[in-house]
């Protein structure tokens, strides 16, 4: 919580990079999966009994109702707010970081995002998901058709799953079997998962993502 406070955004949100003041608060505006990231790790905070400053996510949730399009697409950062139209704000770009939007959205009681938004997210993502697999493992971020990166891959299925999660067990039964194929098809042959090579740790972040996606493909009970 208190790496989240340090490091907000000068207006909000959450960003991985300063690239222009390298201030202790970044000067960047946010970007929308990183801040989505942070607003749910929040709300969990929250639900464990942490005391999270409302403040902090009201300004998040703030930049995040600012990333998303008329489209139900999520801009890249807000600082594309002005090229809307860039391949990366595109559906094609957008649907590897939109389920964890639309889950921060969701969850944050925005009333933008309920069960039909959150069921249009995964349907893109299976719909459009060659355009995620173009991007994976791609040595450069971003050169892929529609900007795509590898590390949006897992981090896709990932907060996809936790959207069964929150929409239940007709939901696994309904998304369960397209999403673990996303998955499981992509283990390698050291039995880890990865989608960037990023520093040394890309097969600890990319199986750890792909193990808690599998266990939420199958309604409770069931293998």
């Amino acid at each position: 919580l208190d790496r989240l406070v340090r490091y907000e955004t000068y207006n909000g949100g959450w960003f991985y990079y300063d690239f222009d003041a390298h201030g202790q608060n970044p000067s960047e505006g946010p970007a929308s999966f990183s801040t989505a990231a942070g607003l749910i790790a929040l709300f969990e905070a929250k639900e464990s009994g942490i005391a999270v400053p409302p403040e902090l996510v009201k300004r998040a949730m703030t930049r995040m109702k600012d990333m998303r399009l008329p489209d139900g697409n999520y801009l890249y950062g807000l600082y594309l707010q002005y090229y809307p139209e860039h391949p990366i704000n595109n559906v094609r770009g957008s649907c590897g970081r939109n389920q964890s939007c639309n889950l921060a959205m969701w969850r944050g009681g925005s009333p933008l995002v309920g069960e039909a938004q959150a069921r249009k997210g995964l349907e893109d993502m299976f719909t459009y998901q060659a355009f995620m697999k173009m991007g994976r493992k791609r040595p450069w971020p971003h050169e892929a058709w529609y900007a795509t990166s590898g590390y949006f891959y897992y981090f896709g299925t990932y907060y996809g799953a936790l959207l069964l999660d929150k929409l239940g067990d007709g939901a696994r039964r309904e998304y369960g079997e397209k999403l673990s194929a996303m998955v499981l098809p992509y283990q390698e042959l050291d039995g880890s998962w990865w989608d960037y090579a990023m520093w040394g740790y890309h097969k600890p972040y990319g199986t750890a993502y792909a193990l808690l996606t599998l266990v939420r493909c199958s309604p409770k009970g069931q293998p």
